[in-house]
């Protein structure tokens, strides 16, 4: 990933300052997930140093183009990430962020970001049925005519434990 660095050179402390970056992601943020960025990685908001603690508000948006979990179709999705940080000088603590000297690298800070808000399950649409396990047909565009109960199911015996029942329920 590009590094994205706030500059402390000429920063008055106290002083409200506006950040604007743009820069390419690495698709191997997405390790083996079949996800790629769509859009370059926007961050746009403000930052002010206080007592060596530069605070951060910002949103980071970009929009990734995935493979439907359920069916495999295209799909691009967008995300908007408000963020709201501390970096701290010189710190070594695992639970914050910290920088040294003049420069603040957001990049790891980022890169945290697009992870844990990265949806675990893309869809295409909320009810996407997927595709069908026997034929590989598209759920969505058509019915199978497959047979889809297996006689190696291995909750296959639950049927008849609950008398047969067919709709889920443990009445008949």
């Amino acid at each position: 990933m590009v590094h994205m660095y706030i500059d402390l050179t000429n920063i008055a402390e106290d002083k409200e300052y506006e950040l604007e970056f743009q820069a390419q992601g690495d698709n191997e943020l997405f390790d083996a997930r079949n996800i790629e960025f769509f859009s370059p990685l926007k961050l746009k908001g403000t930052y002010r140093l206080l007592n060596d603690v530069v605070q951060l508000k910002a949103n980071l948006s970009f929009t990734i183009k995935a493979a439907c979990d359920n069916c495999l179709v295209s799909v691009e999705k967008e995300y908007l990430i408000p963020i709201q940080e501390t970096f701290h000088k010189d710190s070594e603590s695992p639970e914050e962020y910290g920088y040294s000297g003049y420069k603040v690298d957001l990049s790891p800070m980022i890169r945290e970001k697009i992870l844990l808000n990265l949806d675990g399950k893309i869809v295409c649409k909320e009810d996407c049925k997927g595709i069908c396990a026997v034929c590989g047909s598209d759920l969505n565009k058509n019915e199978c005519s497959c047979k889809t109960e297996s006689k190696n199911n291995p909750f296959a015996i639950l049927k008849s434990i609950v008398g047969g029942a067919k709709n889920g329920s443990t009445k008949k």
